[in-house]
């Protein structure tokens, strides 16, 4: 088993504020439910039920890895949890990821041979949330008053705390949505059990997403040019894949090529139905592209969504960075600083904290400090060798130093 763990106490502490919320909130319903009989052990058992839920969650994306082995797909990954990566390791073969927010999760897994391909996918799909309801099922038979076992309020209550984490995983799962903009495959387990049996080119848009996958993994690994690869052979098979231009689009910004990368953001950007926070991202990689041309209109352009960004994503390091560079940009190191701090102390990744580093460099060279700027253009250098941000950091200190 190998593994590797990564997380900032910042990150850390902001998904413990998200757990906190949820119980919270769930606390206040059930009291608000039950204020005529409100004992100790509601509270109790509420606290028990969101402790359970991501057992629940790891069964429930157990069984799709399950599943999928058992009818012939290459299961991928297996993320249990958003937010910041907290745990990465691979077990039996299988790439594991844990978030810090340990509510959600994904099992990512294609097919190795293309017959059969959408029903033994569709199978796959159906393992979740049979899992779930099984255990549902168990927990119903176990008690003469069978569902009522959840309504127990008056003493700690294990099997109702069991059935009301898988109830709610079950009910998140079966809610048909996702889709759209983002790809056929990337929906939820109802939304793919409905839709998978009548879905046309399913053999396109199942390909679609694995070239998307794999492009993604690329990526991670630091193979643009593969990533780029994979993307391209995809959108020949589906050409408006927003997965696969966003994948294509993020290799490019890698690789430097902002105008082709700001292209594409902005087709994605401008699309109907994209979700909204979807389209923040888009809005925030239009940016970040524009900042590195040469062209004043779109660096104001670049601050003020970015700053619109910044606001509506104020727990994302990526948004404040992008925010903090646009400042600089636009020759306003002072106010800048504050936010590339933030974003270098809350990223996650060295290849983010390099960026912020190299634009935290123009800004003290901007300010008038040139050794704090070489201190931190050596610390993107360490960071992240391959960072684009540094050649054109190093290019602006260097023009600054020797203005002639």
């Amino acid at each position: 088993m190998k593994t590797s763990t990564r997380l900032s106490l910042n990150q850390f502490g902001r998904g413990i504020i998200y757990q906190v919320a949820v119980i919270m909130g769930l606390l206040a319903l059930v009291v608000l439910i039950q204020r005529e009989s409100f004992t100790l052990c509601l509270p109790v058992n509420a606290l028990l039920v969101v402790a359970v839920f991501p057992i629940s969650v790891i069964i429930h994306e157990s069984a799709h890895a399950i599943a999928a082995k058992l009818v012939g797909l290459e299961v991928k990954r297996v993320q249990v949890g958003g937010g910041a990566i907290v745990w990465r390791g691979s077990v039996f073969g299988v790439d594991i990821h844990v978030g810090s927010l340990p509510f959600s999760g994904r099992c990512l897994a294609i097919p190795t041979k293309a017959t059969g391909a959408r029903w033994r996918y569709w199978l796959c799909v159906a393992a979740g949330p049979l899992a779930s309801a099984a255990i549902l099922a168990t927990v119903w038979q176990s008690k003469d008053d069978g569902w009522r076992v959840f309504l127990q309020y008056d003493a700690v209550n294990p099997l109702g705390v069991l059935f009301v984490a898988n109830a709610l995983v079950l009910g998140a799962t079966l809610i048909p949505w996702g889709g759209g903009t983002a790809g056929a495959m990337a929906a939820s387990d109802g939304k793919l059990l409905l839709t998978i049996p009548f879905m046309r080119d399913f053999d396109g848009q199942l390909r679609g997403a694995h070239h998307a996958l794999e492009a993604a993994f690329a990526m991670e690994q630091g193979d643009v040019d593969g990533a780029l690869s994979w993307a391209e052979k995809g959108l020949s098979l589906v050409p408006d894949s927003a997965s696969l231009l966003c994948v294509r689009g993020s290799a490019l910004l890698r690789k430097g090529d902002m105008k082709g990368a700001r292209e594409i953001f902005l087709e994605l950007r401008e699309r109907p139905g994209t979700p909204v926070p979807v389209r923040d991202v888009y809005e925030n990689n239009v940016a970040w592209a524009s900042i590195f041309l040469d062209d004043p209109v779109l660096h104001e352009e670049a601050l003020r969504a970015a700053r619109r960004v910044a606001v509506v994503r104020e727990l994302e390091a990526w948004a404040h960075g992008t925010y903090g560079s646009a400042l600089v940009r636009c020759g306003k190191p002072h106010a800048a600083m504050s936010e590339l701090e933030r974003a270098y102390g809350n990223h996650n990744d060295d290849i983010g904290r390099a960026h912020n580093a190299a634009w935290i460099a123009l800004a003290e060279a901007m300010r008038g400090h040139p050794e704090l700027a070489q201190k931190w253009l050596a610390t993107a250098r360490e960071l992240d060798p391959a960072c684009i941000s540094i050649p054109f950091a190093e290019r602006k200190v260097d023009e600054l130093a020797d203005p002639l």
